[in-house]
């Protein structure tokens, strides 16, 4: 019953935050540890509890972080959390060793800190435009270090978003399911 309730409260809190239903946000993540399995930098939107405060959160956090967190969690080689992550079937998580909430909480904003972002960052038009460009990218040094925050807000509207590093000489955001839409 429990599950039951988080599961009804991160979808209504879902539809509150983006325009995509559970369905696309749970399909998106199955494909981002999947499909795009060597991918460490693909952002995942994730809920996690914390078991110490009973806290739930919605984060985007690189998948390279989250099986960094699961390892910790469950005292595993980063391969043996790769694997489990892979075998995952919810984009819900929980998690009570203080180290792995660490990293995790590193990707959490405040919703007076996404409202704030949200006054500068028309991240309406950003979603239009990665409706109908295949190649969307968004250079790391026009954004003010806040990746995580695009990364966030984009992947709450459906899209699949990685951080490259040095890709063609730059570094930034890079819309991967623009790709597969055409």
């Amino acid at each position: 019953m429990k599950k039951i309730i988080l599961f009804l409260f991160f979808s209504l809190s879902n539809l509150i935050y983006c325009q995509v239903n559970e369905k696309i946000l749970h399909d998106n993540f199955i494909k981002s540890v999947k499909t795009w399995n060597g991918e460490e930098h693909i952002y995942l939107l994730i809920n996690f509890k914390d078991l110490n405060s009973n806290l739930n959160r919605e984060i985007c956090i690189q998948k390279s972080d989250i099986g960094y967190a699961l390892a910790k969690e469950h005292n595993i080689s980063m391969n043996e959390a790769q694997i489990m992550l892979e075998n995952y079937k919810s984009r819900y998580f929980e998690f009570k060793k203080i180290d792995a909430i660490a990293i995790l909480n590193k990707y959490y904003y405040f919703k007076n800190e996404i409202n704030d972002f949200k006054k500068i960052v028309n991240i309406e038009a950003i979603a239009k435009e990665l409706k109908t460009k295949e190649n969307w990218f968004l250079n790391l040094q026009d954004i003010n270090f806040e990746e995580n925050l695009y990364a966030l807000l984009l992947t709450r509207k459906g899209f699949i978003i990685n951080i490259t590093f040095d890709c063609f000489g730059q570094s930034g955001l890079w819309c991967i399911s623009c790709l597969e839409n055409k």
